[in-house]
Formats: C-alpha cells, sequence, structure tokens
C-alpha cells in the first residue's frame, strides 16, 4: 500500500514536470531551439545549484524547487559578478557554477558523515516495525 506521503510527492514530481515541460514549450514555440537552450541552461546553472543545497534540509520537493528558483537569482550573480571583475565572465560564471555545486555535494557529504558517525541506523518504515518481535 502507498503512503499518503509517497502519493504526494509522485504528484508534486508530474506537477513540476508537467510546468518545466509547459516553460520549455512556450520557449520553443515562442523563441526557437535557441529559447529552449536558454530556458534548459538558466535551470542548470541557477535552480541545480541551490537545488542540492536546499536538499540537505527537511524541505519539501516544491519548497526545494521553489527556493532553489529564488535563491538561484541571488546566489548565482554574486559570485560571478565578484569573480567577474578578476576574471572574464565565462570563466566566472563556470567557476561560480562549480563552486556553488561542490558547496551543495560537500554539505550532502558531511550530512551523511555525521548520521553514519553517530551510529544512526537508517529509517525503517512503521509497517516493519510494527513486524518485528
Amino acid at each position: 500500500m502507498i503512503k499518503r506521503e509517497n502519493h504526494m510527492e509522485i504528484l508534486h514530481r508530474k506537477t513540476l514536470l508537467i510546468i518545466a515541460a509547459a516553460f520549455a514549450l512556450f520557449a520553443l514555440f515562442l523563441f526557437g531551439m535557441s529559447g529552449l537552450g536558454v530556458i534548459l541552461l538558466s535551470g542548470i546553472v541557477f535552480i541545480l545549484p541551490v537545488y542540492l543545497i536546499l536538499d540537505n534540509f527537511e524541505l519539501s520537493l516544491t519548497e526545494k524547487v521553489f527556493f532553489s528558483l529564488f535563491l538561484g537569482l541571488v546566489l548565482v550573480p554574486v559570485p560571478v559578478y565578484w569573480l567577474g571583475t578578476f576574471l572574464s565572465f565565462r570563466l566566472s560564471i563556470a567557476l561560480s557554477f562549480l563552486l556553488l555545486l561542490g558547496l551543495g555535494l560537500l554539505l550532502r557529504k558531511v550530512k551523511s558523515g555525521k548520521h553514519h558517525e553517530q551510529g544512526n541506523e537508517p529509517d525503517v518504515p512503521s509497517d516493519v516495525e510494527a513486524k518485528q518481535p
């Protein structure tokens, strides 16, 4: 039997995929392949690193995507600007993307290291716990 939370999580994922596909189709029809490329690359550069950072916190999928969209519009241009004063802007875009992506992956590694260091066992669903003596 599927838990209610899992069902809602699947529903949120499908809804977000439909919204993303609608944006992509809108950009494709309005601006052609270049518009589609801009939408996809903007999603990768602005949303993905911040989503990986927020994935380490107890947020729902919708909250992670919503916050990563708006925080990405703030957190990505700042290091690009400051690195761009010393380096070329293409290089500063790549470096800030890698910096934020690395920060998200580092947070995930630190979080999983603390989980294993404390000796915590992985979460067991409640129906499995009920079957054990």
